[in-house]
């Protein structure tokens, strides 16, 4: 609330010059729309980043298609104060719903224009810099959108996110002394400001409900390379790391494997070895995985190659199981879930994003990484949280 009063004090001395937001500087005397842009972290950030896709997408055009592209980009930037009704503020007679109004309907036109562009394929964004040779303030920082306990799991995800927000590029992180978990990064080695503007966008893009903003200490050795780099499009940049070349899986193949290998054992009322579901899936299965599996989310399953079968044996032993161990679900791996009371309650916002993070802080923060984000589309009450269930009972048939 207080932000919220200290905008509109701003907004009470704004000039309504029609000058645009991009055009002028954020000192002395500027237009609503430039104050957002100035002023509101979130829009900066999606300006930024719709700019940014923009000349990505106009470097890819020639000619008339490129003509064309600049400007129908200058005819969107001119329209946004009307778009937004910024050009019928009084000024001294701004309320708090107004900024509220303003600061969502910037958010929506960004978001929508940003999707548009990405259409192409073209419009490409990398926030993941290469180590340098030392460690400084500029290139210290990363953002941290997701966490996994291994290295299968982790790949998974990150094929996901990857698949869905193709004009982002992320990477896959090992464990280190400063993240005990494979983590998937969609800034590293950037400024304070390039991954606090990577955290704003992947709260807004819904990739992650609470990303992460971590700093390597000063000093320290730039030795934190990704597994694997993956510019969406053009296919997977490989690292210099023993799991770089490890073959792409179809995750949709891979758990119709899992779940029907599985489910032909236990119809038949028979239990089925980790061994043996390896011969008949072609895959290394953990119990954690398996769950995995039955929720249609990812497959997080272990390659039969050297690593694959070394990190296999070290996620088994963690749990005192070998590869001639009963394959079963385990109760502890069903993924942390909010309330139906909670899911209700949260469908009070009306901007995706915020749906989704008022429900993932419902969950407790050590879980959070588990959280299936549901969907305002989805239907009210309890149906997703029905339907998980659903999905556990028809794999173990109970």
């Amino acid at each position: 609330m207080r932000a919220f009063f200290l905008i509109v004090v701003a907004l009470q001395i704004l000039s309504l010059s029609p000058q645009s937001a991009t055009a002028q500087s954020c000192d002395g005397v500027v237009t609503p729309l430039a104050f957002f842009a100035c002023f509101d972290d979130e829009v900066a950030a999606l300006q930024k980043e719709e700019e940014s896709l923009h000349q990505k997408d106009l470097a890819s055009l020639t000619g008339g298609d490129r003509l064309a592209a600049a400007r129908e980009q200058t005819a969107w930037t001119a329209s946004l104060s009307a778009r937004c009704d910024f050009d019928q503020l009084i000024l001294g007679l701004l309320a708090a719903k107004d900024v509220m109004r303003g600061h969502r309907c910037l958010v929506e036109a960004y978001l929508s224009r940003i999707r548009k562009i990405v259409q192409s394929k073209h419009a490409i964004v990398s926030r993941i810099q290469d180590a340098p040779e030392k460690i400084s303030l500029s290139t210290s920082f990363f953002t941290m959108v997701a966490a996994r306990d291994d290295e299968p799991e982790a790949s998974s995800e990150l094929e996901r996110i990857q698949q869905q927000y193709w004009f982002e590029t992320f990477a896959l992180f090992p464990p280190n002394q400063l993240q005990p978990r494979w983590t998937i990064a969609m800034a590293a080695y950037v400024s304070e400001r390039q991954a606090n503007d990577a955290a704003r966008l992947a709260k807004t893009f819904a990739i992650a409900a609470n990303p992460q903003v971590i700093r390597l200490p000063a000093g320290s050795s730039p030795d934190w390379v990704p597994v694997w780099d993956r510019p969406p499009i053009s296919g997977m940049r490989k690292a210099d790391h023993a799991y770089a070349d490890r073959p792409s899986i179809n995750q949709s193949e891979v758990m119709q494997k899992v779940v029907g290998c599985y489910n032909k054992r236990v119809k038949s009322d028979k239990l089925i070895t980790i061994e043996e579901m390896f011969d008949c899936s072609g895959f290394w299965v953990t119990p954690k995985a398996l769950m995995r599996c039955s929720l249609r989310e990812q497959c997080p399953v272990y390659q039969d190659t050297v690593a694959g079968r070394e990190a296999l044996d070290r996620a088994l032993q963690e749990r005192g199981l070998n590869r001639g161990s009963i394959l079963a679900l385990w109760e502890e791996d069903v993924p942390a879930m909010p309330t139906r009371a909670n899911i209700d309650r949260c469908r009070s916002h009306s901007i995706e994003a915020a749906f989704k993070d008022c429900v993932a802080q419902t969950i407790p923060q050590s879980r959070q990484n588990e959280l299936p984000i549901a969907s305002q589309s989805q239907p009210k009450g309890n149906g997703w949280r029905v339907s998980l269930i659903r999905s556990i009972s028809q794999i173990c048939n109970c």
